[in-house]
Formats: structure tokens, C-alpha cells, sequence
């Protein structure tokens, strides 16, 4: 019947806008229970706002250090820091950003060429730092060895890195060719120390078991015949990873002093300093 709707549970025909039949009572019409769909959990502030800058801290970092290589590299070609900012800003960088990379490096360039210049005082001062690391690290080598009874090879090594630190402390700073050669050839005087060091206090142990205690007394660190005795027996002192190591140590020596390598057209580096 229209406009009627019948009790599930008499028959009874009731209104269609009754909810419950007339004659039983009964509810005519069963609701659906509500669905409840959960809630997505709340992102906290700080998270939504820490994970993109996570994300392009990592990205920028190398891309920094990218912007960085190629600004170098078009300075040692000689490019003029306007070209450089206009190459920087038709790549979609900032002009105020570019600016101040480029000037950021060309300070750093300008202040590496001020460090290659010298004067007689800068390198005597070289020469002590490099002389007085190449003596303490030979003799604590040679001291080691003879405790140890073994050749501690890696500790050349050291020795090339005290006499490259040494240089660059006492000359003030002052890097190039000069202090580089300067830590190589204290580095190769503090092996050769190590290396008598170790000779003598075996040399001298050995002539207590032959000769007695009177005998090795009168044999001095600085004695002509001990270092004729090692240098006459270089060849079995040194074996092939002595040599090894000595070459790891000159080139550690070698690099701890070294310059930029290229000064820019335009950078007047101040005179040297008197004495």
C-alpha cells in the first residue's frame, strides 16, 4: 500500500513516517549502526616542519660543495669574479648569494697567497720546527724499537707529519715550495735518527754481552766509530719496508706545507715581513 509500511513483526500497516508499528510496538525500520573511520594521527609541528629541511640539508650540502668546485675551477682558469657570478646566476642561483660565494673563496685564495710569501726569519723558523720534530720523533722512534725489539714501520709516517707541523708552526703559517722542501729533508734526518737510535742502543747492548758495561760506557751516542758502524751497515739496517715507509713519510711531509697552487690575476699579496 503507498505511504504504508508494514510491522516486520504483526503485519500491521503503519505510516511511513512512524518509526514504531502502531498495533506491537515494534521498531519498523533498523538504523545502520554509524561506520567511524579513524582519524589519521596528528602530525606534530616540529616533525612536519623538521623533515623537509632534513632533506634539503642533505641535497644542498653536496650541491654546495659542487658550486663551490666549479667557482674554483673557473678561478684557476683565470675567469673574472663578474663572469663567475653571471655563470652562477644563469644557473638559477641568486645574484646576492653568488656574490658571496664567489667573494668567500677569492678572500680564501687571496689569503693563501699571503701565506706563500717569506722571508729569511720565516724560514729559519721552518728549519728549527722541522729540525727540533725530526729529533724528538727519531729519538722516540729509536727508543720504542729498542724496547719493543720491533721495527715499527708506520712511525716514519709520524715523523713526516711532526716535521710538516713543525715547519708550518714555527714559520708562521707560511706554505710553498721552500717550507715543503724544508719538511722533506727534516723528515728524512728525523728517520735517519730513528734509525741510528735504534742501531746504537742495540749496538751498545750487544757490546755489554761482549765486552761488559766498562766497555759499552765508553761508547758515546756521538761516537765516530758507532756512526761510521751504521753508516757502513746502512744496507742492512734498511729493508724494504723501511723504504716503503719513508716514502709514505716524505710525502706526507711534502703535502702538509703545500700551497693552493695558483695565485689570481689581480691579488697583490702584502710584502714579507722584516726579519
Amino acid at each position: 500500500m503507498p505511504g504504508k509500511t508494514k510491522c516486520p513483526r504483526c503485519g500491521a500497516d503503519n505510516d511511513a513516517g512512524n518509526l514504531n508499528c502502531t498495533s506491537c510496538g515494534a521498531l519498523l525500520a533498523e538504523t545502520a549502526a554509524p561506520t567511524f573511520v579513524p582519524m589519521p594521527a596528528p602530525v606534530s609541528e616540529s616533525a612536519a616542519a623538521s623533515e623537509p629541511e632534513t632533506e634539503t640539508t642533505a641535497e644542498e650540502k653536496p650541491q654546495g660543495e659542487q658550486t663551490n668546485a666549479q667557482i674554483l675551477q673557473r678561478m684557476k682558469a683565470g675567469d673574472s669574479n663578474d663572469a663567475i657570478v653571471s655563470v652562477l646566476v644563469e644557473g638559477g642561483m641568486e645574484r646576492e648569494e653568488a656574490v658571496r660565494r664567489v667573494q668567500a673563496i677569492d678572500t680564501e685564495i687571496a689569503r693563501a697567497a699571503a701565506q706563500e710569501q717569506f722571508s729569511f726569519g720565516n724560514l729559519l723558523g721552518a728549519l728549527v720546527g722541522g729540525l727540533a720534530a725530526a729529533i724528538i720523533g727519531g729519538v722516540v722512534w729509536g727508543f720504542i724499537v729498542f724496547k719493543t725489539e720491533h721495527e715499527i714501520g708506520y712511525m716514519a709516517l709520524g715523523i713526516g707529519f711532526l716535521c710538516g707541523m713543525g715547519v708550518i708552526l714555527l714559520s708562521g703559517g707560511r706554505k710553498g715550495i721552500p717550507f715543503q722542501i724544508i719538511a722533506v729533508l727534516c723528515s728524512i734526518v728525523g728517520i735517519a735518527i730513528g734509525k741510528y737510535a735504534a742501531f746504537f742502543l742495540v749496538l751498545k747492548a750487544e757490546v755489554v754481552k761482549q765486552a761488559g758495561p766498562l766497555a759499552a760506557a765508553k761508547l758515546s751516542l756521538f761516537s765516530a766509530k758507532a756512526i761510521v758502524f751504521f753508516v757502513t751497515h746502512l744496507g742492512g739496517v734498511l729493508s724494504f719496508f723501511d723504504v716503503v715507509w719513508v716514502v709514505f713519510a716524505v710525502i706526507t711531509a711534502w703535502r702538509i706545507p703545500a700551497a693552493l697552487g695558483f695565485r689570481r690575476r689581480g691579488h697583490v699579496a702584502p710584502p714579507p715581513p722584516v726579519g
